[in-house]
């Protein structure tokens, strides 16, 4: 019997397309599952390869210990993806946009859901995110690889890719055509980003809801997911709006207009950069004009008075 043998961009591309396979029929749970495995196991590996392309040792999870007959035999730990995207910086000069990096993990948090708990995303959902983050990755292969080193049968399966992606987003199109006037009958400040498909479709009341597809959970809950799903600090605070600890912090943007820094999953609230700062001694948000040289006015008063004491 021929032995079985795919190369590493081969495989991964493989895998996706046995992916988008599986959630495009999406009839039963085992479908999106296998669908959500086999797409995020696909852009690791595209990713690796392109590090591979680089030096074969820097697949290693400790480069300094890579050792060429493990490399040929499979035998090691390799890097994950948040490692890859960082080499791939580091040592390959490709730097990847913050809206980049984040659909490409879009696919880490379902799957790490699906391993460890067995939480299966709904169709829509999956279908949102596969288009967004093989979107980045089809121009990742077009701008990262050469072109003479896509053999006839890769080039084949990203048209195939390429086929399910314009289906996918299609669909998504006309989602977002049919959520549209109800979406328009919320306050604005309201509807945020939603960790599950990243559409900007999530209603936030105590609890949210997305209008697109269909995630429902506590503002607590979809706090915490949406800092997994944008490899964010783990911290969430108390909202000045509603008191509720839904509060996150997305840093800022170094863009020359203001963007929102801290969103709440408690109340749907907004603050643009500058509005809040975290208070260094109680680690508490506050407003920006509430801060002094030693805290936020509350840490300040407690200051004074036990100076006067």
């Amino acid at each position: 019997m021929e032995e079985l043998h795919f190369e590493l961009l081969e495989n991964g591309l493989d895998f996706i397309s046995s992916g988008l396979a599986y959630v495009a029929r999406g009839e039963t749970k085992s479908d999106l599952k296998y669908g959500v495995l086999h797409l995020a196991s696909g852009i690791e590996l595209v990713l690796k390869e392109r590090l591979r392309q680089e030096d074969w040792t820097l697949v290693f999870k400790q480069p300094e210990k890579a050792d060429e007959d493990n490399y040929k035999s499979g035998d090691f730990r390799s890097v994950d993806q948040r490692e890859c995207v960082q080499r791939l910086e580091e040592e390959c000069g490709i730097e990847l946009s913050k809206e980049q990096k984040d659909k490409l993990s879009a696919f880490r948090s379902p799957r790490n859901r699906l391993e460890h708990f067995g939480i299966v995303d709904t169709k829509a959902a999956v279908e949102s995110l596969a288009a967004q983050a093989l979107g980045v990755l089809l121009d990742f292969i077009g701008e990262h690889f050469e072109s003479s080193v896509l053999s006839d049968r890769d080039n084949k399966m990203l048209l195939q890719i390429r086929e399910h992606l314009a289906e996918f987003e299609t669909f998504t199109n006309r989602r977002l055509k049919d959520i549209a006037e109800d979406m328009s009958n919320k306050n604005s400040t309201a509807v945020l980003q939603c960790p599950c498909c990243l559409q900007t479709a999530l209603h936030a009341d105590v609890d949210v809801d997305c209008k697109f597809c269909g995630y429902h959970a506590s503002g607590t809950e979809a706090a915490n997911f949406y800092i997994a799903q944008h490899d964010l600090t783990r911290n969430t605070y108390f909202c000045p709006e509603c008191g509720n600890k839904t509060l996150v912090d997305l840093g800022l943007t170094g863009g020359s207009a203001p963007a929102p820094e801290f969103i709440c999953f408690g109340c749907g609230f907004q603050w643009l950069e500058g509005d809040l700062e975290i208070c260094h001694q109680c680690q508490q948000v506050v407003a920006s004009e509430s801060m002094t040289p030693l805290g936020c006015r509350d840490c300040f008063d407690s200051y004074v008075a036990r100076e006067n004491t």
